[in-house]
Parts: C-alpha cells; structure tokens; sequence
C-alpha cells in the first residue's frame, strides 16, 4: 500500500498483516538484503510522483529479528551451502559485506538514510562466525543513521558489553513496547532532518494562479499553533518565510531561524496551504 498518514492506513495495514498465510518454503528465511533492496526501488522509482515531495528528506525504518539467510542471488543460505560456516541458517561474511556496501553505495548517495532496529532475535548469531548486532551497527553506519561521532571503524567494533552499537538495539529491552516507542519516537522526532523547503505546486489549470499572498503558513508544537508571518526578501529580516520570486514562485523556503527551531523541536511541524485564485 501507498504511504500516508498512520491515521488513515492503521486499518489497512492491520488487515494485511492479519491476511498474510505464510508458506511453508519461505516462512523461515530473512531476505535481508532483498528487502532493502524493495523498499529503496518503491522510494526512488514509485513513489511519490507528485512533485511536492521532490526536496523531502527520504528514510528507511528497517526491522528485524534474525540473521539474513538469503543471499545476494535470492538463493537461501544455510548449512547446505558450499563455504557456508552457519550452524542453522545464515548468510557468510562475504555477503553481509556486500549488503553493507550496497547500503552505503546506494542508499545515502540518492539521498535516503536508513535506520536499522534489531528486536529480540536479531542477537541470536544461529552460528555465524559475525556478531549478528555489529553487522547491523555497520548497516546503521553505511545507511547514515550512526550516532554523531561515529566511525566504520567504532561501529564495526562495537559489542553487547559496551553497549555502543549504532543500530537501535532493542534485543535487551526491559519492556518491549515502550523501547519500541522510544525508538520509533527518536527515528522520526531525533535524528530526522525536517525540510524547510517547500514546493509551491501548480495550479489545477490555465485558469488559476498560486496566490501567494494567501498562502498561510503555520507551526505548531504541541497544543500551540501560530501563523508565521512572509519575509520581504531571503535576508530574512522582517519575517519567517519567503518565495524564490514574489510573483510566480516555485519555492517557500523557511528563514534560517525559524528552520533551525522546527529542527530543534521534536514535536514541530510546519504546514503550507497554498490558495489558488481564478485568472480575471
């Protein structure tokens, strides 16, 4: 299903999880990589064709509770597999490095981070000769989710005794549930860059005009709201906002104090409403 707002696909997204019947072939095995690789073709080939979104910040929440084992062909690894060392089932190092540098090659450089959560089980190493949570602290690395000051290095050594992995480790959480929400909270409130940019769309026919003057643009935080008020110019010194051109604009772009409030409030957001006006 498309993305939108939870409020409107909770429904949807319930009753497709409830309709799943696993297969007896497929139900025990990760595709990992495979997955990535769905969910960074559906950003960057599908969605959205709406030019609205063209400067939005991408980003990819990827969860899992095991070690891949699936390899890069979509063939299933496993103690069967020539090379393989897996006691169960699992991928060998040389596929999990080629996972880790699909990510950094593809993901960042088009402009999409990945953050990576490991849930009970992903700790569970099945007999691979890796620590199954460093690889996925290398992942958050190479997807550009690693916490401030981290190297390739200090993610591809971090272990369970340090605790300074650079995923979100949720394998050794108290409670589940809130560790969840935390982390759900941290991805989209923390560490998400908002856009302060904003395409102007365009108008539903050669009748109408965008008219800028009635655009409203308004912050809130919370349970407080205010309309913020236009700039006569991008030196920003008599207002919140301005247009790339004052009459036929095709961008907003927030003032630079302004942006760095809504970045620095984790419950901020900024919504545009455009008025299109009848030509004559």
């Amino acid at each position: 299903m498309a993305p939108a707002p939870l409020s409107q696909n909770l429904t949807a997204i319930n009753t497709a999880i409830n309709g799943i019947t696993l297969q007896a072939n497929v139900d025990t095995w990760t595709p990992t990589l495979n997955a990535w690789q769905y969910a960074f073709s559906y950003i960057t080939s599908n969605w959205p064709n709406s030019d609205q979104y063209a400067d939005s910040h991408k980003y990819i929440v990827f969860m899992t509770d095991g070690v891949p084992t699936v390899n890069r062909d979509g063939c299933n690894s496993g103690t069967s597999t020539a090379g393989n060392t897996c006691s169960v089932a699992c991928i060998v190092q040389s596929e999990y490095d080629f996972f880790v540098q699909t990510i950094a090659g593809a993901g960042v450089p088009n402009g999409i981070q990945t953050f990576f959560m490991g849930v009970p089980g992903s700790d569970e190493a099945q007999g691979a000769p890796y620590d199954p949570r460093a690889m996925l602290s290398e992942l958050a690395y190479a997807g550009g989710t690693a916490p401030a000051g981290s190297t390739a290095a200090s993610c591809a050594a971090a272990t369970a005794a340090a605790a300074n992995y650079c995923h979100i480790d949720l394998t050794t959480a108290a409670n589940f549930g809130t560790a969840l929400q935390n982390a759900v909270q941290y991805t989209v409130g923390n560490s998400i860059t908002k856009s302060c940019v904003f395409n102007v769309p365009t108008p539903p026919s050669n009748q109408y005009y965008v008219d800028l003057p009635h655009t409203t643009v308004t912050y809130t935080s919370g349970t407080n709201s205010q309309t913020l008020s236009p700039a006569s110019s991008s030196n920003c010194t008599d207002g919140d906002f301005y247009t790339d051109d004052p009459n036929v604009a095709t961008k907003l772009t927030l003032c630079p104090t302004m942006c760095t409030q809504l970045n620095a409030d984790a419950d901020a957001q900024v919504t545009v409403t455009f008025e299109c006006s009848k030509i004559g």
